[in-house]
């Protein structure tokens, strides 16, 4: 009898109680250039506390993949430390093979909760759409510009024509694609800035929030608010409570 029991405790212990959070941030266009590491994007602290808040309070250290796009490339640079990826290019069909691993490795239907901003914004919404089978808890857009409709050329040529619509919308490539989006996100919530009139998103019928922010943000950056509000504080602290309160349901 003691042997039965104690295999029975090895295996109680072997097995994880329940899965491990999958965490998935996005940055947009050339966010790599700022050192060329993805692990080192803009919103680095933000992503480092959220993580860090999320595993102090739950007890659940998260498994966390980052990507980013190179200056002047559409190259997508992706980072998951516990799958031995580091600042690595890829085509975002094997990236999402890693989110894949990632959940796989977190557990049987591992709560995933997806970040992006920009181009990275884009990202998450594709990213939703083509891998169907994850436990999409959240979805966070963050100001989602079209890789396919705005694309360095076109916001270049746009700059000086003023005639560049795809990058002062919503990503409609993949709005088209919302509804579905939508049912496979638990929740879906997307900010956005129409303050700077040369690069910004817009609402989205199918998400569950649409927030709106705003700066008065000086045009000595040259992205003005929509590189603003990528670090929005209010944005991740609100992002980090619903993850919190998800987990601890």
């Amino acid at each position: 009898m003691n042997k039965i029991l104690f295999s029975m405790l090895m295996i109680l212990i072997a097995v994880p109680a329940f899965a491990r959070p999958v965490f998935v941030f996005s940055a947009g266009f050339g966010s790599c250039f700022l050192n060329g590491q993805t692990s080192e994007v803009k919103a680095s602290r933000f992503i480092d506390d959220m993580v860090d808040q999320v595993t102090h309070l739950t007890g659940q250290s998260p498994v966390v993949v980052r990507t980013c796009y190179a200056l002047g490339s559409d190259e997508i640079y992706v980072t998951a430390p516990e799958l031995d990826y580091s600042n690595e290019s890829m085509t975002r069909a094997d990236f999402h093979k890693v989110v894949k691993d990632a959940a796989r490795l977190a557990g049987d239907n591992a709560p995933v909760y997806v970040l992006g901003h920009s181009h990275g914004g884009w990202t998450a919404m594709d990213l939703v759409r083509k891998v169907a089978q994850l436990n999409y808890r959240n979805l966070v857009t963050i100001d989602p510009i079209s890789v396919v409709n705005c694309g360095p050329l076109v916001f270049s040529g746009g700059v000086v024509s003023g005639d560049a619509p795809g990058c002062r919308e919503a990503p409609a490539d993949l709005t088209a694609f919302g509804t579905m989006i939508g049912q496979r996100a638990k929740h879906w919530t997307n900010w956005f800035q129409v303050e700077f009139p040369l690069l910004h998103s817009e609402s989205i019928s199918t998400a569950n929030e649409n927030l709106e922010r705003g700066y008065n943000a000086n045009w000595t950056n040259i992205f003005g608010a929509h590189a603003v509000i990528e670090v929005d504080p209010e944005i991740w602290q609100q992002t980090a409570q619903y993850v919190v309160d998800d987990l601890q349901r």
